[in-house]
């Protein structure tokens, strides 16, 4: 929250730009609800032999690795919905100080408001509701 209130508010450009380079765009691409796949390739277990990690196994390794701004319990949809959105149409700074937005900076509010939408994929069923 205190990111998204600094990018609201703050009349730094490159403040702006380094907050959603170093803070939300890693947030949001390494959060991604990946599909499922059917990884049917085999691997070359004599490979492993002599130092070489099979293919399966380097993914592997390089996933842990990799994991360092991933949250497994992290759903980019209920961010964007519940942090993003209303910070993004909130009221101007000279209405409400507290709490207000810079208006030179709301487009790019609403820009990773729709990158957040953007970068969650289809669900493969519908969901279900009841009206």
């Amino acid at each position: 929250m205190p990111f998204i209130r600094a990018l609201a508010r703050s009349n730094q450009t490159l403040l702006t730009d380094r907050i959603v380079e170093h803070v939300f765009d890693p947030l949001l691409e390494n959060n991604v609800t990946m599909p499922d796949s059917d990884d049917s390739e085999e691997e070359d277990l004599t490979q492993v032999d002599g130092g070489k990690m099979s293919k399966g196994s380097r993914r592997a390794v390089n996933a842990i690795v990799n994991a360092k701004y991933v949250f497994p319990s992290f759903n980019i949809l209920l961010f964007a919905e519940n942090y993003i959105f209303p910070q993004a149409s909130a009221k101007s700074i000279t209405e409400s100080p507290e709490d207000g937005i810079d208006e030179k900076n709301r487009e790019q509010v609403y820009q990773l408001y729709y990158k957040a939408l953007k970068l969650e994929p289809e669900p493969k069923h519908p969901e279900l509701t009841f009206s």
